[in-house]
Order: C-alpha cells, then structure tokens, then sequence
C-alpha cells in the first residue's frame, strides 16, 4: 500500500522519525488514529480484532498505487467480502 507522506501527528510515545512517518501517513489514509489522545502504542500487541480493523481499513482505501496507469482502485464485491469475512473471523 503506497500511501503519501501525512502531516505530523506528533504521537507522544513515537520517538523514532521512520516510525513517526509511516504513524502519520496510516493516520492521514483513515487506516488507524492511534490508541488514545496522541498516543499511537507502537509496541502494543494488538487483538485479532484490531487487527482486522487495521486490515478492513485499508482495503478500504481508495489509492492509486504508485507506478500505475492512474486509474484508482474502485471497491468491488470482492472486496466487501473479503473484509466482511476477516472482520468475522476476528470476532471468532
């Protein structure tokens, strides 16, 4: 997933800048918002659900991966399948 660089978030417990940039674009792309008020848990195990969460949010984006034609990548039914069926199976 390319994802273009997000404004800083400034996450409290994120001290290194790689990780701070990689935070702040899957901020910027709706793919998550951190674990509380500007605190990101970059070490905290997630749960299944969460995890699933993190998955269905990106397949959710509308992206156009680098490198292509331009076209952007339009949700399909395969597509709600698919994240219907990890955000169930994470629930299991």
């Amino acid at each position: 997933m390319d994802l273009p660089p997000g404004d800083p978030t400034e996450f409290r417990d994120v001290n290194d800048p790689s990780v701070a940039a990689i935070a702040d674009a899957l901020t910027a792309a709706g793919v998550t918002g951190g674990c509380g008020p500007e605190l990101f848990c970059p070490m905290r195990d997630l749960t299944r659900g969460q995890a699933a969460a993190l998955v269905a949010n990106a397949v959710a984006q509308d992206r156009v991966p680098s490198g292509t034609s331009g076209r952007a990548h339009r949700p399909t039914l395969v597509d709600a399948y698919a994240r219907q069926y990890t955000l169930r199976r994470a629930l299991q």
